[in-house]
């Protein structure tokens, strides 16, 4: 029994074995198959990872392509300032010896032509020592009517100015007492009125036609739709809109346009090798162009205007009304 036993386990353990064999080849089989999507996974995140890279690597390469290209101008123009001076300075050096030399040449020519003129300098130079004060005389003798004539011309304006001061004024007082006051008239309205403008008289000249007697340089025009319009002074022009502190902003910013005008008519502008006339204020390039047809043109960061100007100063006043255009839209 113990001899049958011990075969049969033998035979047990070699069908066992035969059964593992045959299964070995499927369980291998069935391995590879799970295992197959796991490796196309990791070659798919792999190639992804390898664009990736390669694609961060050609952006990083276009952005320093491009960098370098963007930097290109300016470092050239960097270059040229810096040799720009060392070349004035070569050349200087190399013109210095030739203007020395031509200095000389001017110096021995007029020593020459002054010896050959007057071979006795110093009884030349006495005679004109002993006749320069009778000449200083005669000179402030003929000096002196041109001079009083002057001191007479330049006192008649003050004169007439003085004189023609002293009507104004006198049918100012006339016109002032004559004008009502529209306050105390309940035909007149009082309130809702707009204010289509601000002019500058150039002199305290005018009466507010609201109150009848305050003198006005700057004139507030008002407009209601039931009355029409009137000239004003900035208190009434305010009592007249509700708002005094706005007709007074009004008003300040009217003088600070007026005065930022002067300044701009008043600058020198410079001229291009073209020939055009340009001028850099507030971070802008102005150009003025002159047409064939003596038509003026202007323009401001490459952007031409589309009507033509007549003259100068007309084009002078439509490039500082573009430019206020852009100051009013920057703030």
């Amino acid at each position: 029994p113990e001899w049958n036993r011990q075969q049969e386990e033998k035979r047990g353990l070699e069908q066992s074995r035969q059964q593992e064999e045959k299964r070995e080849p499927e369980r291998s089989c069935y391995q590879e198959k799970s295992q197959e999507p796991e490796q196309n996974r990791q070659q798919e995140e792999s190639l992804k990872s390898e664009q990736s890279r390669q694609q961060e690597e050609s952006l990083k390469s276009e952005q320093s392509r491009q960098q370098e290209e963007s930097q290109e101008p300016e470092w050239n123009r960097q270059q040229e300032e810096k040799r720009e001076p060392e070349q004035n300075h070569q050349q200087e050096e190399k013109r210095e010896p030739e203007r020395n030399c031509q200095q000389e040449e001017k110096r021995e020519l007029k020593q020459s032509r002054q010896s050959e003129e007057s071979p006795e300098p110093e009884q030349s130079r006495q005679q004109e020592e002993s006749l320069k004060p009778e000449w200083n005389r005669q000179q402030a003798e003929s000096l002196k009517p041109e001079q009083n004539r002057q001191r007479k011309e330049s006192a008649e304006p003050k004169a007439v100015e003085e004189r023609d001061k002293k009507p104004q004024e006198e049918s100012r007082k006339a016109r002032a007492q004559n004008l009502p006051n529209l306050w105390k008239c309940q035909e007149v309205p009082h309130i809702g009125w707009n204010c289509v403008g601000v002019e500058d008289l150039g002199a305290p000249v005018g009466i507010c036609e609201m109150c009848g007697y305050q003198i006005i340089r700057y004139a507030h025009q008002m407009e209601h739709p039931d009355y029409g319009n009137l000239s004003v002074g900035c208190v009434c022009a305010g009592k007249m809109e509700g708002n005094v502190a706005e007709a007074k902003r009004r008003e300040a910013d009217f003088k600070n346009r007026e005065a930022r005008r002067e300044s701009f008519l008043r600058r020198q502008w410079k001229r291009s090798k073209r020939g055009n006339e340009y001028l850099k204020i507030d971070g802008h390039l102005a150009v003025l162009c002159r047409e064939e047809k003596d038509k003026w043109k202007y323009s401001i960061d490459n952007e031409f205007c589309q009507v033509g100007y007549d003259t100068r100063e007309e084009v002078l006043q439509g490039v500082f009304r573009a430019l206020e255009a852009l100051r009013r839209k920057r703030t």
